[in-house]
């Protein structure tokens, strides 16, 4: 059987279900990945035997970029191009979701298993300052997740 549904509408009911469940682990969701690229361009290649195939190059805000397999049409004639698109970045943005994962993994194998909300409120107990005005906690959020405060803990 071949499913139908749009990826966006799968994962958002997979992501319901999550939230239904109470899981609430970090984890990189989709709306995660879409808010992290910065640009989507579309390389389209015709073979010398009339296959057309296109691939999705997604840059993330980081500048890094990727691309997943590409969409393909045997023949010219079957070929379209909002599907084809449609397909192409669905594989990119699989591919950009793995590396998200991963980078989350690391993350929290480097900061011992805690987020970075949980590293920045400890920072603040650690440093006297939890008890400041909303203002000033939003600034030295800022400054600490632009690496200005680099205090990390890790459980024992």
């Amino acid at each position: 059987m071949v499913s139908t549904a749009s990826p966006a509408l799968s994962c958002m009911a997979i992501e319901q279900e999550i939230q239904a469940k109470g899981l609430t682990a970090p984890r990189v969701t989709r709306d995660d990945m879409i808010a992290n690229i910065a640009n989507t361009e579309i390389v389209k290649h015709v073979s010398v035997t009339g296959q057309v195939l296109r691939w999705a190059i997604l840059t993330a805000k980081n500048g890094f970029a990727v691309t997943g397999k590409p969409s393909c049409s045997v023949s010219s004639e079957n070929d379209n191009e909002e599907i084809g698109v449609k397909i192409a970045i669905e594989n990119a943005e699989g591919e950009m979701w793995a590396l998200m994962g991963y980078a989350l993994k690391q993350r929290l194998h480097d900061t011992g298993g805690h987020t970075e909300d949980e590293n920045f409120e400890h920072f603040l107990s650690y440093t006297g300052f939890h008890d400041e005005k909303p203002e000033v906690i939003e600034k030295l959020r800022k400054a600490y997740s632009d690496g200005g405060y680099a205090l990390q803990w890790k459980s024992e």
